[in-house]
């Protein structure tokens, strides 16, 4: 019986997974793997409301959402689908506008900042280390290699729009 509750409010759910395949560009550009994607997305779901608890505050679609999400990065990175079409992260970083890519990303890192905010840049965005790996490299902290990246993600949202 309780087996059949979830199944229920997995299928009302289901469109949660959509919207983020669909925020996240991954039917264009891999719809080969669509089944996969689905099946990830109905796999957070279900972990979703394994590990839901209202008395955090937040609205079940809400944390579905953000979990569902999770993991289809998590999928596409693990599947490393991204590396041979371009040498950019897949991260939203990377998408400023409409989820289009910014492929000229090198030069515009090279007319940005001193050459600290560069190294940290370079590394993050062409390179694809995570921010504490860039930190771990570059001895510096997580949180100074989030604020250069939020600047320049900035920056550019400014001049772009």
């Amino acid at each position: 019986m309780a087996n059949n509750n979830i199944e229920k409010q997995i299928k009302q759910l289901e469109p949660i997974i959509y919207y983020q395949l669909h925020r996240l560009n991954l039917f264009k550009r891999f719809y080969s793997y669509r089944e996969d994607f689905l099946q990830e997305g109905r796999t957070a779901i279900w972990v979703a409301l394994n590990n839901y608890d209202k008395s955090r505050g937040a609205k079940l679609t809400t944390y579905v959402n953000v979990v569902v999400r999770n993991y289809l990065l998590n999928y596409v990175r693990s599947m490393k689908l991204y590396e041979n079409e371009r040498n950019i992260p897949f991260d939203e970083d990377a998408y400023l506008v409409d989820f289009e890519p910014i492929e000229n990303i090198t030069e515009l890192i090279t007319d940005y900042g001193n050459e600290a905010h560069r190294k940290i840049l370079t590394d993050y965005f062409v390179e694809s280390l995570t921010q504490q790996q860039v930190a771990d490299k570059n001895g510096v902290s997580q949180q100074w290699v989030s604020n250069v990246v939020s600047r320049f993600r900035k920056k550019l949202k400014k001049e772009w729009l």
